[in-house]
């Protein structure tokens, strides 16, 4: 009786841990997701599908890279993955995601492998980061540079011809005087 009493307990407890494992994840105001050793996705987070406007059932399953944009799919596949999946973790990796409605957004990725007995990455834990609005700011901020360095040009110029008009205009002053 006792050694029942105390399985049903730990089963009890170890239902709860896994209830708040999987509250907290699926609450984390950040996108998440796992995928498997062959890039596909076994695992996203309510805001992982809230922001890129699917259901869950149409996301698990299918290639990480089919939410990406063309440029970043082959990037994903040709030089993240392979460093990946070799050192079980990359760190910042900027990606363009394709939402359900067709909108691109920016994000920063940065994942971690877990390993299997053989050391082995058979599954990651990604983190991404919805960079838009900042790659935004730095584009504007960009232009707005380019503009005032031209603008400094010009201004530099006019300088320039102000001051080479005022020392051609004193010796003709002298000369129309005379």
């Amino acid at each position: 009786f006792e050694d029942v009493t105390a399985r049903k307990q730990s089963e009890s407890a170890l239902k709860q841990s896994e209830e708040k494992y999987r509250r907290l994840y699926n609450e984390t105001p950040v996108l998440l997701h796992s995928i498997d050793r062959d890039a596909r996705v076994v695992e996203v987070n309510d805001h992982w599908l809230k922001t890129l406007g699917y259901e869950r059932d149409e996301v698990i399953g299918r290639k990480v890279t089919d939410f990406f944009t063309e440029a970043s799919r082959k990037y994903a596949t040709e030089v993240v993955q392979p460093a990946f999946f070799r050192d079980g973790m990359v760190k910042n990796i900027s990606y363009q995601f394709v939402k359900k409605s067709g909108d691109v957004f920016d994000v920063l990725l940065s994942a971690t492998g877990e390993r299997d007995t053989a050391g082995n990455v058979v599954r990651s834990r990604a983190v991404i980061l919805d960079i838009t609005e900042r790659k935004r700011a730095e584009q504007a901020l960009s232009k707005a540079e380019t503009e005032l360095a031209h603008i400094t040009r010009v201004m530099t110029m006019g300088e320039l011809a102000a001051s080479i008009a005022h020392e051609i205009n004193q010796p003709l002053a002298a000369v129309i005087t005379n």
